[in-house]
């Protein structure tokens, strides 16, 4: 080692204190750890065995003992620690990732997870904008606000660089990294704000943002930091992609359902028309004529017993099409849900079934001490008239029930047939299919939930639960009575 005294050894004198006063107290030490240092000041780990003894001859107090270098060793576990910090704070990372789709709280847990990784104390995660040719800070920590008046102002060492990245659509050659570039921005108060030293965040050649770091100039990012870094950035381009088409669907299927609601809504309210035409407009015309051969009848002689007769015939045949007509307005919009509510709608409809066809049906209401809303009314309506349809016309059953309970805090529509059942599978090829997904498509705009079950030869059950608030009822039904 070169050092020329024992003291000079040790790389903090009070160690050699602390190892004399050892030996003088027990007499021995074992793996005492310490460290040495070169003439150089390089350190070396050791661990110093040793035992006091006196010379039998001179009656002097001496040390033997072992000195084992330790250092590689030391090296290792320190560099296992360090591996164990970093996985242990990209587990972290990975977890806020998978926790949450709010990508402004990820980045402000990822931004504070590398600056503590990397053992920094300010940075920024800026992303990308093309559609304004700006980079706007998402996550800041350490650092003064960007001036509102200046938002999306970013200032450039490299104006070039600059230009591409926030102008040009063309894509990066792919890479596991890309060399740092140094931005600034205009701080609120006139705030200085450093250099940051800014990393890209990249996906499929896509530049959609950087960090940036705020790296004192007596600090070097290491070969192994950076590298670590740059994995990061493209873990955090892979989730913003990721996050930005999940955004995208979320808005295309809040528009779809916007529309898909205001298709049911056309329909109901087309059908309302439809009803109203055939009630007040083929009715009356269908009644003026039935009156027309009435009168025509009585104008003839009695010799006219033919036509008499024929007269007749097409005055059964204007009361059947009148009939029919009726029947077909009330089941496009019955007048009896607007005027009583769902419950006497139903009672009706399902009495008209009874009276057609041989179908055991049985129905109830319960906890109801109020009219709902007219929507869902209708909507209830609708699929008590699908369920039971699909019920006639695939199901041969024998039996059919029909529940819909008010249980705080939804309301429970249940339709049950004993039939031959199928297979489960919805699909909008299948005929009988299309009824259940509008019926599904329903429950979801409502904010509820719709389970089918049937097996083959085992019936079908169609359960839905849709969200209901207290109070929403309506009194119109009240209103009417006190009417």
């Amino acid at each position: 080692l070169r050092i020329g005294s024992a003291r000079k050894l040790y790389k903090r004198p009070r160690d050699r204190d602390r190892f004399i006063q050892l030996m003088k107290e027990e007499g021995y030490v074992k793996d005492f750890g310490v460290d040495f240092k070169r003439k150089d000041g390089t350190p070396i780990h050791v661990l110093i065995s040793s035992r006091r003894y006196e010379d039998p001859e001179t009656g002097e107090v001496q040390f033997e003992g072992i000195i084992k270098d330790i250092t590689q060793r030391k090296m290792a576990e320190d560099a296992l620690r360090e591996r164990n910090r970093e996985l242990s704070i990209i587990a972290t990372i990975a977890f806020a990732l998978n926790l949450t789709m709010d990508m402004d709280h990820v980045l402000k847990v990822i931004l504070s997870n590398v600056l503590k990784l990397l053992k920094l104390k300010k940075g920024a995660i800026f992303l990308i904008d093309r559609s304004r040719k700006t980079a706007e800070p998402h996550a800041i920590f350490g650092l003064p606000s960007q001036d509102p008046d200046q938002a999306g102002c970013l200032v450039f060492k490299d104006a070039l660089l600059e230009r591409s990245l926030l102008e040009n659509k063309d894509s990066l050659i792919p890479s596991p990294s890309f060399p740092p570039f140094k931005v600034t921005y205009v701080a609120e108060g006139g705030e200085t704000v450093p250099w940051l030293t800014c990393y890209l965040i990249t996906s499929k050649g896509n530049a959609l943002g950087f960090i940036g770091l705020d790296v004192p100039g007596s600090r070097l990012l290491s070969p192994h930091e950076v590298t670590l870094l740059s994995y990061l950035c493209n873990f955090l381009g892979g989730a913003l992609e990721n996050s930005q088409l999940m955004e995208t669907i979320r808005r295309h299927r809040q528009e779809l359902r916007r529309l898909t609601e205001r298709l049911f809504q056309n329909q109901e309210e087309e059908r309302r028309r439809i009803a109203r035409e055939l009630h007040d407009e083929a009715g009356q015309a269908l009644t003026a004529v039935k009156l027309s051969l009435d009168s025509l009848e009585q104008a003839l002689s009695g010799e006219k017993g033919l036509i008499k007769e024929r007269i007749r015939d097409i005055r059964s045949m204007l009361t059947r099409t009148a009939s029919e007509i009726r029947r077909l307005s009330y089941r496009l919009h019955p007048t009896l849900l607007t005027d009583l509510g769902l419950e006497p709608a139903l009672e009706l409809y399902l009495k008209e079934v009874v009276r057609h066809s041989s179908l055991d049906v049985e129905f109830r209401m319960v906890g109801f001490d109020r009219r709902l809303p007219p929507e869902m009314e209708t909507v209830l309506y609708r699929f008590s008239q699908e369920a039971l349809t699909n019920t006639l016309k695939h199901a041969q059953a024998g039996r059919f029930r029909l529940s819909i309970i008010r249980s705080y805090p939804k309301i429970i529509f249940q339709a049950e047939d004993d039939g031959r059942g199928f297979d489960g599978q919805i699909s909008a090829v299948n005929k009988r299919s299309l009824g259940l997904l509008g019926i599904r498509e329903r429950a979801s705009l409502l904010g509820g939930s719709f389970s089918l079950r049937t097996a083959p030869g085992k019936g079908t059950r169609i359960r839905i639960e849709i969200p209901y608030e207290e109070g929403h009822g309506s009194r119109r039904a009240d209103q009417n009575s006190a009417g």
